[in-house]
């Protein structure tokens, strides 16, 4: 059995529900409920719940924000126009952790890459990896060091014919030449 009650004109439609011989209220647009053995039991508890709530909100300075402007806002939603709205919200609550997540790991990488070039630490690890690579166990094997002999002097032998012009580009300008000398 299912009636609706309304204790006064300001609040809103309660349903409530007969099972198994106890009553139960449900304040339509809310997430309140009561029980009781008679339909003013339910209706007592119902409000019991919702005077305890208020106070909750009360002690910790929440304001109350009624549902039912909630349900009429997203009632908007259905509308295409009100989907884009909301997916785009959606999306931007997700990349604006997501891509300051990025930039953070881009940045520690970058400041972590970063070689200080000059200064005692500078040149004190310069010095170790320059030692520790003269080491034997970096040595190439000798077929491999061999093979590339060869792959570089087939290079030079390629480049040769172009080392006069190629020695142009190192040599420096003389500023005080006419610009149809340096040409």
């Amino acid at each position: 059995m299912s009636e609706e009650i309304a204790p006064n004109a300001a609040s809103a439609r309660i349903e409530a529900s007969e099972i198994n011989g106890r009553w139960f209220a449900r304040r339509v647009d809310t997430q309140f409920w009561g029980e009781g053995g008679s339909l003013a039991g339910a209706y007592d508890d119902l409000s019991r719940r919702e005077a305890e709530y208020a106070t909750f909100l009360e002690r910790a300075g929440i304001p109350i924000i009624p549902v039912t402007g909630l349900k009429k806002w997203a009632r908007g939603i259905g509308r295409p126009a009100g989907r884009l709205f909301a997916s785009l919200a959606i999306f931007a609550l997700f990349m604006v952790p997501v891509s300051y997540a990025i930039s953070m790991g881009i940045a520690r990488g970058v400041k972590q890459a970063e070689i200080k070039v000059g200064g005692r630490e500078f040149w004190t690890r310069m010095e170790r990896g320059l030692i520790e690579f003269s080491t034997a166990k970096h040595d190439l094997p000798p077929e491999q060091a061999e093979e590339l002999r060869q792959a570089v002097r087939r290079i030079v032998e390629r480049i040769r014919p172009y080392s006069s012009e190629l020695r142009l580009i190192l040599e420096p300008v003389d500023a005080t030449a006419p610009s149809a000398e340096r040409k």
